[in-house]
């Protein structure tokens, strides 16, 4: 005689209180956080929606969506997966400036960043980079997510 958890399952949560299902959302993969979903979704189960590679969440750029089932319904904002191009500006680091090397010549400021273009930030003068220097433009997205930082140099002393 087989053992059919799943069918001991469903007969468990019949009885519970479950959210709907999602609707469709192209280009995205779910992935449960906590909680419980097998053919339902049992209240208090936390899901996480990200776009697939080559596409980004236009409603929150760079991030995935968080949904909760609260009761009967979803609580949270559902992603909108569109078809990455480029990235943003990327971000500014203070003491720092980003240039693109793939460039023929550093370029301190581009009017776009296609996907796949890659930054190098150097540090003014007396600081001094922590972290990655290089960030990518990858899916609508600089990564890694962080940029680096320019450190002060804090200079010896001399004893003059």
């Amino acid at each position: 005689m087989e053992n059919d958890s799943k069918g001991v399952l469903l007969t468990l949560v019949s009885g519970m209180i479950t959210c709907p299902s999602l609707p469709n959302i192209a280009h995205s993969v779910i992935k449960v956080i906590s909680g419980f979903q097998v053919e339902s979704t049992l209240s208090s189960t936390e899901i996480e929606i990200s776009c697939v590679p080559k596409y980004h969440n236009s409603k929150a750029p760079c991030r995935a969506s968080r949904l909760k089932c609260i009761g009967r319904e979803w609580i949270g904002i559902l992603p909108k997966c569109v078809l990455s191009k480029e990235c943003p500006p990327p971000p500014d680091v203070r003491h720092g400036t980003p240039f693109d090397i793939n460039a023929a010549r550093y370029e301190v400021k581009l009017q776009r960043y296609l996907i796949n273009t890659q930054i190098s930030y150097h540090c003014m003068p007396g600081y001094e980079m922590r972290g990655n220097e290089i960030l990518t433009c990858s899916s609508g997205c600089w990564t890694p997510s962080e940029p680096p930082t320019c450190q002060s140099i804090e200079e010896p002393y001399s004893g003059y």
